[in-house]
């Protein structure tokens, strides 16, 4: 259901849905959600604050999360890569008008980047060594 509600732009019950599916699985012995998945959510969705705050901890909760079983869903990465996409244009302009930091706005942008075109490529590579120029300490 929420990859139906994801492909169909309905956003607010796809956060519901989703927060559910989390609520609903927190105490069991597995996530109904990556933390990939979660910060591919977050990103489609437009919920900045819940992005950062994974993308933040990233390192330090992707290793806890990899000892914890995931529900098995084999092809929502595929969907939200595709919602991602094809609503490319739409979460630039969010993210140029949302109140995060130029440096998240970066990180953000290249993300899309990334995932638009699948690889590295010298144009990825680029943004890279010029965001850790700008941002030594990130």
């Amino acid at each position: 259901m929420l990859v139906q509600k994801l492909a169909s732009k309905d956003y607010r019950k796809s956060k519901d849905i989703f927060s559910h599916l989390k609520e609903s699985t927190k105490d069991n012995g597995y996530q109904a959600f990556s933390r990939k998945e979660e910060m591919l959510i977050y990103l489609l969705l437009a919920d900045w604050e819940s992005w950062k705050k994974i993308a933040l901890n990233y390192k330090q909760d992707g290793y806890a999360n990899y000892r914890t079983a995931i529900y098995p869903n084999t092809y929502i990465l595929d969907v939200l890569y595709d919602e991602l996409i094809k609503n490319k244009d739409q979460l630039s302009q969010k993210i140029k008008q949302s109140s995060l930091t130029e440096e998240a706005k970066k990180v953000l942008k290249l993300l899309l980047y990334y995932i638009e075109i699948g690889k590295r490529d010298e144009i990825y590579s680029n943004g890279i060594q010029e965001f850790k120029r700008s941002y030594p300490k990130s």
